[in-house]
């Protein structure tokens, strides 16, 4: 199996369980890795056997905006969307991670990691 990996998407959400962090919002990070046959794309430079970077990013953006009391579920919809769109793909890894989390303590991310595979 091939894959295609997008690291570390950086983007402001409104996710969390307190109304301070629906209120402010914070920093989040999207980890992405996609696993699917690229032979087809490398041997013959065709996108439509492969996965749009720009599509992908789209659809993590518009999951992002949605606000939710958990990352869990932020996951589980850009997880849910990219798999209707490319349901060609074997393989996807989605980690959502919220970058410096409202804890007692210092903490560089809370991260939750879901996965697909056919």
């Amino acid at each position: 199996m091939d894959y295609i990996v997008l690291e570390d998407i950086r983007l402001f959400g409104r996710h969390g369980c307190t109304d301070e962090e629906y209120q402010s919002g914070g920093e989040f990070s999207v980890s992405l890795k996609i696993g699917l046959d690229l032979e087809e794309a490398g041997r013959n430079d065709d996108l439509r056997r492969s996965v749009n970077y720009a599509e992908i990013f789209d659809i993590v953006k518009t999951e992002m905006n949605k606000a939710s009391k958990t990352i869990e579920n932020v996951a589980w919809r850009i997880r849910k969307h990219i798999l209707q769109r490319f349901p060609f793909i074997q393989f996807l890894r989605v980690e959502v991670a919220k970058c410096h989390p409202p804890l007692h303590g210092k903490i560089k991310a809370s991260k939750v990691i879901l996965h697909y595979r056919s």
